[in-house]
């Protein structure tokens, strides 16, 4: 359980720098991990009472959930999360500059790395006229992230 529980507070560390997750979206994870919880862990309370510490406080609180880091299992799992957002509607140019920063940050093999680069880089070009249109960009972030709908690594 420490493993699963350090990727996951690595899920929320990095989509909170990233700005994909919300701090409050941690806190109420570690709510719900000390209602499932016989014995919570003090970091895991720490981080469920570090509300009025801000963002930051809630991110140096989920740097000390005890457990083996995984930084790659944590940006997969963001990864799959933009993948969910992205036939929301949510702006396309967002969704792909946030997934090359996870990519980047989570220190993703580098041949996703450079996909997930051309595609952020095709939007601007898509929308300035230069080259290829909106649609064919969509197409290719949504071929790049379908990559991550398969399942949960925790």
């Amino acid at each position: 359980m420490g493993q699963a529980l350090s990727i996951q507070a690595d899920y929320f560390l990095y989509g909170i720098e990233i700005g994909i997750l919300d701090f409050n979206d941690a806190i109420s994870w570690a709510d719900s991990v000390i209602k499932e919880s016989v014995e919570p862990s003090g970091e895991i309370i720490d981080l469920a009472l570090s509300r009025p510490r801000g963002r930051n406080g809630v991110m140096e609180a989920l740097a000390e959930v005890p457990g083996e880091r995984n930084p790659e299992v944590a940006g997969r799992l963001l990864l799959l999360e933009l993948s969910r957002r992205l036939p929301s509607g949510k702006v396309l140019k967002t969704i792909s500059r946030q997934a090359l920063d996870v990519a980047w940050v989570t220190q993703q093999p580098e041949e996703i790395r450079f996909e997930l680069d051309r595609i952020d880089d095709g939007i601007y070009l898509a929308e300035s006229g230069t080259y290829g249109t909106i649609n064919e960009c969509r197409q290719e972030l949504e071929d790049a992230l379908s990559a991550y709908g398969g399942g949960n690594e925790t």
